[in-house]
This record gives structure tokens, C-alpha cells and sequence, in this order.
């Protein structure tokens, strides 16, 4: 008799603990799969308004490259992408923009938290205020001095 109690208290034991560690496995799974989908959804997004005001290195219709003085004179080039229709001041339209030209971008810098914890950060045109046309070209000396009736 001992050993069909042992053997039953065995098969009771099991019928008890099984199920009880599969549901802590799934439970622990789905535990899992919680804290990735809410990694996913930790992304920190902020948003600041700026502004710079510099000389016209590129243009088209989604972005414009502003270059301009920085600290100790040193020369950057900010690329500002252009998400639909940001207010244009002092000019009527984007064709009006020329390379050169001298503008004031006031944008939004939208920073976000990456997957991988790095942090991006992309620059949006909000307002284009026209400041001055860029100066003509200076002619090349060679252009001064003609052959011609000599």
C-alpha cells in the first residue's frame, strides 16, 4: 500500500504543479511580450521652435539647406525638410528662392528616442522669411580684358 500512496501522491502532485508552471511560463511570456510592445511605445518625442538665418545652399520642394556661421566663424549647413506648405514671408512662392539668397527658416526641431536609445533629431520648416536676394556674381578677370581691336 505505501507504494500505491507514493504513486498516487506523485500523480497528484503533477496534476497540481504541471499546470500551475504553464501558466506562470505563459504568463511569463506574455509578461515579456508586454515590456517589448512597451519599449515600442516609450519613444520620447519633443518639439522646439527655432530659428537661423543664413544663405541659401540648395533647394527643391521637400528641403532647404541653410548655410551659416557658427561659433568661432566656423561654417555649417543645416538641412531643413519642408512638410507641407510653411508660411512664406516677403515672397510669393519657392521658385522666388534662389542659391545664395540670404532667409530666415523658423522651424521645429522634433527630437526622438530610438529603438536603439540614440537620439534623432529632424529639423521642419514652418515660416521662410525672405531677408535678400543674393549679390550678383563678381565677373572673372579674364572677362575684363578683351583681344578684340587690338
Amino acid at each position: 500500500m505505501e507504494l500505491k500512496q507514493k504513486i498516487a501522491a506523485l500523480l497528484l502532485a503533477a496534476l497540481i504543479v504541471v499546470p500551475q508552471m504553464a501558466l506562470a511560463q505563459e504568463e511569463g511570456n506574455s509578461g515579456s511580450a508586454n515590456v517589448k510592445e512597451e519599449a515600442k511605445e516609450e519613444v520620447v518625442t519633443s518639439v522646439s521652435s527655432k530659428e537661423i538665418t543664413g544663405q541659401v545652399g540648395g533647394i527643391s520642394k521637400d528641403y532647404i539647406g541653410v548655410t551659416y556661421l557658427g561659433e568661432k566663424n566656423i561654417e555649417y549647413e543645416m538641412g531643413i525638410y519642408i512638410e507641407g506648405t510653411p508660411e512664406l514671408e516677403r515672397i510669393k512662392n519657392f521658385a522666388q528662392i534662389q542659391i545664395g539668397d540670404t532667409v530666415t527658416v523658423k522651424y521645429d526641431e522634433v527630437s526622438e528616442m530610438g529603438e536603439d536609445g540614440k537620439e534623432i533629431a529632424r529639423h521642419v520648416a514652418k515660416k521662410i522669411i525672405f531677408v535678400k536676394k543674393a549679390p550678383p556674381p563678381a565677373p572673372e578677370k579674364d572677362a575684363l580684358i578683351s583681344d578684340e581691336g587690338v
